[in-house]
Protein backbone atom coordinates (compact mmCIF):
# COMPACT_ATOMS: atom_id res chain seq x y z
CA UNK A 1 0.00 0.00 0.00
CA UNK A 2 1.32 3.71 -1.15
CA UNK A 3 0.48 7.25 -0.63
CA UNK A 4 -2.35 6.61 -3.71
CA UNK A 5 -5.81 7.02 -2.22
CA UNK A 6 -7.55 3.82 -1.57
CA UNK A 7 -10.96 2.86 0.21
CA UNK A 8 -9.78 1.62 3.49
CA UNK A 9 -6.67 2.99 5.06
CA UNK A 10 -3.35 1.20 5.32
CA UNK A 11 -2.37 -0.14 8.95
CA UNK A 12 1.19 1.14 10.53
CA UNK A 13 2.66 -2.23 9.74
CA UNK A 14 1.92 -1.99 5.93
CA UNK A 15 2.92 1.63 5.37
CA UNK A 16 6.64 0.90 7.42
CA UNK A 17 6.66 -1.75 5.10
CA UNK A 18 6.79 -0.20 1.84
CA UNK A 19 8.78 3.16 1.58
CA UNK A 20 9.80 4.09 -1.90
CA UNK A 21 10.88 6.96 -3.59
CA UNK A 22 7.71 8.32 -4.47
CA UNK A 23 5.90 7.85 -1.63
CA UNK A 24 5.52 9.99 1.64
CA UNK A 25 7.47 9.20 5.02
CA UNK A 26 6.40 6.57 7.01
CA UNK A 27 4.39 7.33 10.00
CA UNK A 28 6.08 5.48 13.04
CA UNK A 29 4.79 6.53 16.17
CA UNK A 30 7.32 6.45 19.25
CA UNK A 31 3.86 7.61 21.61
CA UNK A 32 3.17 5.78 24.78
CA UNK A 33 -0.25 7.76 24.43
CA UNK A 34 -0.76 8.47 28.31
CA UNK A 35 -2.43 10.75 30.47
CA UNK A 36 0.41 13.24 29.89
CA UNK A 37 0.59 12.46 26.01
CA UNK A 38 -3.45 12.62 25.86
CA UNK A 39 -3.92 15.57 28.01
CA UNK A 40 -0.78 18.36 26.39
CA UNK A 41 -2.35 17.27 23.25
CA UNK A 42 -5.88 18.47 23.92
CA UNK A 43 -4.46 21.34 25.61
CA UNK A 44 -2.62 22.17 22.47
CA UNK A 45 -5.87 22.09 20.52
CA UNK A 46 -7.69 24.15 23.57
CA UNK A 47 -4.27 26.81 22.98
CA UNK A 48 -4.95 27.23 19.39
CA UNK A 49 -8.63 27.62 19.39
CA UNK A 50 -8.21 29.82 22.11
CA UNK A 51 -6.04 32.31 20.19
CA UNK A 52 -7.67 32.28 17.08
CA UNK A 53 -11.19 31.95 18.22
CA UNK A 54 -11.12 34.93 20.52
CA UNK A 55 -9.76 37.47 18.21
CA UNK A 56 -12.39 36.06 15.34
CA UNK A 57 -15.35 36.61 17.41
CA UNK A 58 -14.19 39.61 19.20
CA UNK A 59 -11.10 41.00 19.84
CA UNK A 60 -10.18 41.94 15.69
CA UNK A 61 -13.57 44.17 15.45
CA UNK A 62 -12.72 46.07 18.45
CA UNK A 63 -8.84 46.34 17.44
CA UNK A 64 -10.33 47.47 13.57
CA UNK A 65 -12.66 50.01 15.71
CA UNK A 66 -10.19 51.36 17.78
CA UNK A 67 -7.18 51.29 14.57
CA UNK A 68 -9.52 52.61 12.21
CA UNK A 69 -13.24 53.67 12.94
CA UNK A 70 -14.18 55.22 9.62
CA UNK A 71 -16.73 52.54 8.40
CA UNK A 72 -14.95 50.05 10.58
CA UNK A 73 -17.26 47.44 10.18
CA UNK A 74 -16.69 47.28 6.28
CA UNK A 75 -12.67 47.49 6.97
CA UNK A 76 -13.73 44.64 9.82
CA UNK A 77 -15.59 42.49 6.50
CA UNK A 78 -13.03 43.10 4.33
CA UNK A 79 -10.07 41.47 6.56
CA UNK A 80 -12.14 38.53 7.79
CA UNK A 81 -13.03 37.34 4.69
CA UNK A 82 -9.48 37.77 3.37
CA UNK A 83 -8.20 35.88 6.04
CA UNK A 84 -10.74 33.22 5.68
CA UNK A 85 -10.12 33.05 1.57
CA UNK A 86 -6.22 32.66 1.97
CA UNK A 87 -6.78 29.65 5.39
CA UNK A 88 -8.99 27.85 3.11
CA UNK A 89 -6.26 26.11 0.95
CA UNK A 90 -4.09 26.23 3.97
CA UNK A 91 -5.02 22.69 5.61
CA UNK A 92 -4.61 20.52 2.21
CA UNK A 93 -1.14 22.21 0.94
CA UNK A 94 0.62 22.47 4.59
CA UNK A 95 -0.92 19.02 5.52
CA UNK A 96 0.49 17.80 2.32
CA UNK A 97 4.11 18.99 3.55
CA UNK A 98 3.66 17.78 6.69
CA UNK A 99 3.31 14.46 5.47
CA UNK A 100 6.69 14.68 2.74
CA UNK A 101 8.52 15.93 6.04
CA UNK A 102 11.46 14.35 6.81
CA UNK A 103 13.36 15.93 9.54
CA UNK A 104 15.38 15.06 12.36
CA UNK A 105 12.64 15.78 14.27
CA UNK A 106 9.64 14.18 12.39
CA UNK A 107 7.32 15.40 9.82
CA UNK A 108 4.64 16.64 12.55
CA UNK A 109 7.25 19.32 15.19
CA UNK A 110 8.32 21.56 12.62
CA UNK A 111 5.16 22.86 11.64
CA UNK A 112 3.51 22.70 15.33
CA UNK A 113 6.44 24.75 16.24
CA UNK A 114 6.08 26.93 13.37
CA UNK A 115 2.45 27.58 14.01
CA UNK A 116 2.89 27.93 17.30
CA UNK A 117 5.59 31.36 16.57
CA UNK A 118 3.22 32.79 13.71
CA UNK A 119 -0.31 32.43 15.83
CA UNK A 120 2.08 34.63 18.12
CA UNK A 121 3.85 36.82 15.35
CA UNK A 122 0.44 37.44 13.36
CA UNK A 123 -1.54 38.43 16.62
CA UNK A 124 1.02 40.87 17.79
CA UNK A 125 1.46 42.55 14.24
CA UNK A 126 -2.29 43.04 14.56
CA UNK A 127 -1.68 44.91 18.35
CA UNK A 128 1.02 46.88 17.55
CA UNK A 129 0.51 47.72 13.56
CA UNK A 130 -2.68 50.07 13.23
CA UNK A 131 -2.68 50.31 9.37
CA UNK A 132 -5.08 48.70 6.69
CA UNK A 133 -2.44 46.74 5.11
CA UNK A 134 -0.62 45.62 8.40
CA UNK A 135 -4.00 44.56 9.88
CA UNK A 136 -4.68 42.51 6.79
CA UNK A 137 -1.12 40.48 6.87
CA UNK A 138 -1.23 40.30 10.68
CA UNK A 139 -4.90 38.25 10.41
CA UNK A 140 -4.02 36.39 7.35
CA UNK A 141 -0.87 34.92 9.35
CA UNK A 142 -3.04 34.26 12.12
CA UNK A 143 -5.61 32.66 9.74
CA UNK A 144 -3.36 30.44 8.31
CA UNK A 145 -0.96 30.00 11.24
CA UNK A 146 -4.36 28.29 13.21
CA UNK A 147 -5.80 25.88 9.99
CA UNK A 148 -2.23 24.83 10.16
CA UNK A 149 -1.82 23.90 13.68
CA UNK A 150 -5.33 22.42 13.66
CA UNK A 151 -4.65 20.66 10.36
CA UNK A 152 -1.06 18.88 12.12
CA UNK A 153 -2.53 18.05 15.27
CA UNK A 154 -6.32 16.79 14.34
CA UNK A 155 -3.51 13.94 11.66
CA UNK A 156 -2.58 12.91 15.50
CA UNK A 157 -5.60 11.29 15.58
CA UNK A 158 -4.06 8.78 12.92
CA UNK A 159 -0.61 8.86 13.54
CA UNK A 160 -0.70 8.00 17.34
CA UNK A 161 -4.13 7.48 19.29
CA UNK A 162 -5.24 4.04 19.20
CA UNK A 163 -8.64 3.48 16.98
CA UNK A 164 -10.31 2.23 20.18
CA UNK A 165 -9.70 5.69 22.47
CA UNK A 166 -9.86 7.62 18.88
CA UNK A 167 -13.48 8.44 20.08
CA UNK A 168 -12.96 10.37 23.32
CA UNK A 169 -9.72 11.90 22.51
CA UNK A 170 -11.66 13.07 18.85
CA UNK A 171 -14.71 14.06 21.92
CA UNK A 172 -11.91 16.06 24.03
CA UNK A 173 -10.85 17.31 20.79
CA UNK A 174 -13.85 18.96 19.95
CA UNK A 175 -14.93 20.35 23.50
CA UNK A 176 -11.61 22.37 23.14
CA UNK A 177 -13.06 24.07 20.63
CA UNK A 178 -16.41 25.54 22.42
CA UNK A 179 -13.90 26.07 26.15
CA UNK A 180 -11.24 27.54 24.32
CA UNK A 181 -14.53 30.22 22.79
CA UNK A 182 -15.22 30.45 26.36
CA UNK A 183 -12.10 31.28 27.62
CA UNK A 184 -10.97 33.87 25.32
CA UNK A 185 -14.08 35.92 25.69
CA UNK A 186 -13.37 35.55 29.64
CA UNK A 187 -9.39 37.15 29.46
CA UNK A 188 -11.60 39.63 27.23
CA UNK A 189 -13.39 40.27 30.18
CA UNK A 190 -11.50 40.83 32.93
CA UNK A 191 -8.67 42.42 30.70
CA UNK A 192 -9.13 46.14 30.24
CA UNK A 193 -6.28 46.90 26.85
CA UNK A 194 -6.13 45.81 23.56
CA UNK A 195 -2.69 44.83 23.83
CA UNK A 196 -3.68 42.39 26.51
CA UNK A 197 -6.91 41.14 24.65
CA UNK A 198 -4.78 39.63 21.38
CA UNK A 199 -1.63 38.49 23.00
CA UNK A 200 -2.44 36.80 25.83
CA UNK A 201 -4.77 34.26 24.25
CA UNK A 202 -1.94 33.77 21.63
CA UNK A 203 0.99 33.80 24.35
CA UNK A 204 -1.26 30.72 25.95
CA UNK A 205 -1.72 29.13 22.51
CA UNK A 206 1.55 29.26 21.47
CA UNK A 207 3.06 27.99 25.08
CA UNK A 208 0.39 25.13 25.11
CA UNK A 209 1.31 23.75 21.34
CA UNK A 210 5.41 24.01 22.53
CA UNK A 211 4.42 22.07 25.39
CA UNK A 212 2.73 19.46 23.48
CA UNK A 213 5.97 19.48 21.04
CA UNK A 214 8.29 19.00 23.66
CA UNK A 215 5.75 15.87 25.13
CA UNK A 216 5.02 14.64 21.03
CA UNK A 217 7.80 11.45 19.98
CA UNK A 218 8.97 11.22 16.69
CA UNK A 219 10.60 9.27 13.86
CA UNK A 220 14.19 10.52 12.99
CA UNK A 221 14.73 10.84 9.17
CA UNK A 222 18.27 11.98 9.82
CA UNK A 223 20.63 10.16 7.34
CA UNK A 224 17.17 7.94 5.69
CA UNK A 225 16.84 8.88 1.54
CA UNK A 226 15.09 11.86 1.14
CA UNK A 227 12.13 11.15 -1.93
CA UNK A 228 12.73 13.68 -4.89
CA UNK A 229 9.96 16.88 -4.27
CA UNK A 230 7.93 17.02 -7.76
CA UNK A 231 6.09 20.16 -8.36
CA UNK A 232 3.51 18.28 -10.85
CA UNK A 233 2.97 15.07 -8.22
CA UNK A 234 2.81 17.13 -4.93
CA UNK A 235 0.25 19.11 -6.75
CA UNK A 236 -1.50 15.96 -7.60
CA UNK A 237 -1.84 14.92 -3.89
CA UNK A 238 -3.47 17.76 -2.93
CA UNK A 239 -7.02 16.49 -3.99
CA UNK A 240 -7.94 12.55 -3.81
CA UNK A 241 -10.29 10.32 -6.31
CA UNK A 242 -13.82 10.18 -4.90
CA UNK A 243 -14.31 7.05 -6.73
CA UNK A 244 -10.92 5.35 -5.21
CA UNK A 245 -11.64 6.28 -2.02
CA UNK A 246 -15.57 6.31 -1.51
CA UNK A 247 -15.69 6.14 1.82
CA UNK A 248 -14.07 9.43 2.45
CA UNK A 249 -15.91 11.40 0.03
CA UNK A 250 -18.98 10.30 1.42
CA UNK A 251 -17.59 11.04 4.83
CA UNK A 252 -16.76 14.89 3.87
CA UNK A 253 -19.97 15.55 2.15
CA UNK A 254 -21.91 14.66 5.69
CA UNK A 255 -19.40 16.76 7.18
CA UNK A 256 -20.52 19.48 4.82
CA UNK A 257 -24.17 19.02 5.53
CA UNK A 258 -24.01 19.00 9.28
CA UNK A 259 -21.81 22.09 9.42
CA UNK A 260 -23.81 23.98 6.93
CA UNK A 261 -26.48 23.59 9.51
CA UNK A 262 -24.49 24.90 11.86
CA UNK A 263 -23.61 27.74 9.88
CA UNK A 264 -26.95 29.35 10.14
CA UNK A 265 -27.27 29.42 14.01
CA UNK A 266 -23.93 30.09 14.49
CA UNK A 267 -24.14 33.40 12.03
CA UNK A 268 -27.23 34.31 11.96
CA UNK A 269 -28.91 33.45 15.20
CA UNK A 270 -28.82 37.62 16.62
CA UNK A 271 -30.74 38.71 13.32
CA UNK A 272 -32.94 35.60 13.62
CA UNK A 273 -33.80 36.73 17.38
CA UNK A 274 -34.05 40.36 16.46
CA UNK A 275 -36.56 39.99 13.37
CA UNK A 276 -38.40 36.16 13.93
CA UNK A 277 -39.03 36.75 17.06
CA UNK A 278 -38.37 40.37 17.59
CA UNK A 279 -36.33 40.96 20.75
CA UNK A 280 -35.34 44.75 21.48
CA UNK A 281 -31.93 46.15 21.59
CA UNK A 282 -32.77 45.84 25.61
CA UNK A 283 -33.51 41.84 25.48
CA UNK A 284 -31.16 41.11 22.69
CA UNK A 285 -27.80 40.72 24.30
CA UNK A 286 -29.13 38.55 27.39
CA UNK A 287 -31.05 36.22 25.24
CA UNK A 288 -28.09 35.89 22.48
CA UNK A 289 -25.98 35.15 25.91
CA UNK A 290 -28.23 32.77 27.09
CA UNK A 291 -28.73 30.29 23.82
CA UNK A 292 -25.13 30.70 22.91
CA UNK A 293 -24.66 29.19 26.69
CA UNK A 294 -26.65 26.81 26.81
CA UNK A 295 -25.59 25.07 22.77
CA UNK A 296 -21.55 25.67 23.70
CA UNK A 297 -22.32 24.05 27.28
CA UNK A 298 -24.05 21.54 26.29
CA UNK A 299 -22.07 20.80 22.88
CA UNK A 300 -18.56 20.57 25.60
CA UNK A 301 -20.03 18.02 27.96
CA UNK A 302 -21.48 15.67 25.23
CA UNK A 303 -18.38 15.70 22.88
CA UNK A 304 -16.27 13.67 24.45
CA UNK A 305 -19.54 11.61 26.35
CA UNK A 306 -20.55 10.99 22.81
CA UNK A 307 -16.66 10.15 21.84
CA UNK A 308 -16.50 7.12 24.87
CA UNK A 309 -19.63 6.03 23.63
CA UNK A 310 -18.63 5.70 20.37
CA UNK A 311 -15.61 3.64 21.18
CA UNK A 312 -17.55 1.76 23.58
CA UNK A 313 -19.81 0.17 20.80
CA UNK A 314 -17.20 0.64 18.52
CA UNK A 315 -19.48 2.60 15.61
CA UNK A 316 -19.22 6.19 14.42
CA UNK A 317 -21.59 6.38 11.67
CA UNK A 318 -25.03 6.03 14.35
CA UNK A 319 -23.63 8.67 16.21
CA UNK A 320 -22.69 10.87 13.70
CA UNK A 321 -26.46 10.48 12.09
CA UNK A 322 -27.86 11.24 15.17
CA UNK A 323 -25.09 14.43 15.08
CA UNK A 324 -27.60 15.24 11.70
CA UNK A 325 -30.33 14.87 13.17
CA UNK A 326 -30.31 16.75 16.15
CA UNK A 327 -28.77 19.45 14.34
CA UNK A 328 -31.55 19.52 11.92
CA UNK A 329 -33.82 19.28 14.45
CA UNK A 330 -32.94 22.13 16.49
CA UNK A 331 -32.86 24.37 13.62
CA UNK A 332 -36.16 23.16 12.77
CA UNK A 333 -37.79 23.68 15.98
CA UNK A 334 -36.13 27.60 16.16
CA UNK A 335 -37.61 27.52 12.78
CA UNK A 336 -40.93 27.12 14.36
CA UNK A 337 -41.47 28.32 17.95
CA UNK A 338 -42.32 32.04 18.75
CA UNK A 339 -41.82 31.86 21.87
CA UNK A 340 -38.39 31.65 24.47
CA UNK A 341 -39.03 28.04 25.87
CA UNK A 342 -39.26 26.30 22.65
CA UNK A 343 -35.91 28.78 21.48
CA UNK A 344 -34.22 26.75 24.54
CA UNK A 345 -35.81 23.72 23.45
CA UNK A 346 -33.77 24.17 19.57
CA UNK A 347 -31.00 25.10 21.55
CA UNK A 348 -30.87 21.86 23.63
CA UNK A 349 -31.48 19.72 21.04
CA UNK A 350 -29.03 21.79 18.42
CA UNK A 351 -26.25 22.16 21.09
CA UNK A 352 -26.46 18.35 21.52
CA UNK A 353 -25.93 17.70 18.18
CA UNK A 354 -23.40 19.85 17.78
CA UNK A 355 -21.23 18.40 20.53
CA UNK A 356 -22.00 14.79 18.32
CA UNK A 357 -20.50 16.32 15.73
CA UNK A 358 -17.72 17.78 16.96
CA UNK A 359 -17.06 14.05 19.26
CA UNK A 360 -17.81 12.38 15.95
CA UNK A 361 -16.16 13.91 13.14
CA UNK A 362 -12.27 13.24 13.99
CA UNK A 363 -12.53 9.60 14.17
CA UNK A 364 -15.17 9.01 11.33
CA UNK A 365 -12.63 10.89 8.65
CA UNK A 366 -9.28 9.14 10.59
CA UNK A 367 -11.25 5.85 9.73
CA UNK A 368 -12.31 6.28 6.47
CA UNK A 369 -9.43 8.89 5.02
CA UNK A 370 -7.74 7.48 2.11
CA UNK A 371 -4.57 6.10 3.31
CA UNK A 372 -2.35 6.80 6.53
CA UNK A 373 0.93 8.40 4.75
CA UNK A 374 -1.54 10.96 3.69
CA UNK A 375 -2.89 11.83 7.15
CA UNK A 376 -2.77 15.07 7.43
CA UNK A 377 -3.65 16.13 3.85
CA UNK A 378 -6.57 14.55 4.39
CA UNK A 379 -7.54 15.98 8.00
CA UNK A 380 -6.66 19.28 6.34
CA UNK A 381 -9.50 18.48 3.58
CA UNK A 382 -11.71 17.93 6.89
CA UNK A 383 -10.75 21.50 7.92
CA UNK A 384 -11.29 23.11 3.90
CA UNK A 385 -14.57 21.08 4.25
CA UNK A 386 -15.39 22.24 7.39
CA UNK A 387 -14.55 26.22 6.57
CA UNK A 388 -16.59 25.87 3.30
CA UNK A 389 -19.27 24.79 4.84
CA UNK A 390 -19.27 27.65 7.75
CA UNK A 391 -19.43 29.86 4.38
CA UNK A 392 -22.28 28.39 3.25
CA UNK A 393 -25.19 30.36 4.96
CA UNK A 394 -23.54 33.72 3.96
CA UNK A 395 -23.38 32.89 0.87
CA UNK A 396 -27.32 31.74 0.62
CA UNK A 397 -28.41 34.14 2.63
CA UNK A 398 -28.70 36.79 0.19
CA UNK A 399 -31.38 34.54 -1.83
CA UNK A 400 -33.32 33.03 1.06
CA UNK A 401 -34.03 36.28 2.66
CA UNK A 402 -35.87 38.09 0.15
CA UNK A 403 -38.38 35.00 -0.08
CA UNK A 404 -41.55 37.02 0.72
CA UNK A 405 -39.67 39.46 2.34
CA UNK A 406 -36.60 41.28 2.90
CA UNK A 407 -35.65 39.26 6.58
CA UNK A 408 -37.12 36.18 6.01
CA UNK A 409 -34.69 34.37 8.63
CA UNK A 410 -37.16 31.28 9.28
CA UNK A 411 -36.34 30.19 4.93
CA UNK A 412 -32.59 30.36 5.88
CA UNK A 413 -33.02 28.70 9.12
CA UNK A 414 -35.29 25.95 7.10
CA UNK A 415 -32.27 25.67 5.03
CA UNK A 416 -30.22 24.62 7.66
CA UNK A 417 -32.59 21.79 9.19
CA UNK A 418 -32.89 20.55 5.32
CA UNK A 419 -28.63 20.13 4.70
CA UNK A 420 -28.04 18.95 8.06
CA UNK A 421 -30.75 16.30 7.35
CA UNK A 422 -29.33 15.40 4.11
CA UNK A 423 -25.97 14.55 5.59
CA UNK A 424 -27.95 11.35 7.15
CA UNK A 425 -28.48 9.30 3.76
CA UNK A 426 -24.78 10.54 2.84
CA UNK A 427 -23.57 8.79 5.23
CA UNK A 428 -25.15 5.29 4.02
CA UNK A 429 -22.44 5.38 1.21
CA UNK A 430 -19.71 4.77 3.36
CA UNK A 431 -19.62 1.37 2.99
CA UNK A 432 -16.82 -0.03 5.71
CA UNK A 433 -18.61 -0.58 9.04
CA UNK A 434 -17.33 2.22 11.38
Amino acid sequence: MTASDSSTPATHAEIIAETSETTAPSSVTLNQVGPTFLWSYVLAIFGVWTAVLTPTTVTLALRVSEAIPTNSSVVYSLIAAIGALVALPAGPFFGRLSDITMSRFGRRRPWLVASAISILAGNAMVAFVGSLPGLIVGWMVVSVAGTVGLTVLWSMIADSIPPHRAGLVAGLAGAAQGVGLIAGSFVVRITADMTSRLLIPAILGAVLILAFVAVLRETDFAGQVRPKLDFRDFLRNLYFNPRKAPDFAWCLISIFGVTAGVSVVATFLVYFLQYELHFGDDSLVPMVFEATLIINGIASIVSPLGGKLADRIGRRKPLFACAGLLVGGGCAVMDLVTNVPGLFVGSVLFGIGYGLLLGQMLALAALTMTSWENAARDLGLVVLVQSAALMSAPLVAPLLLGIGGPNNYRALFAFGAGAAFLAIPALLGIRRRC
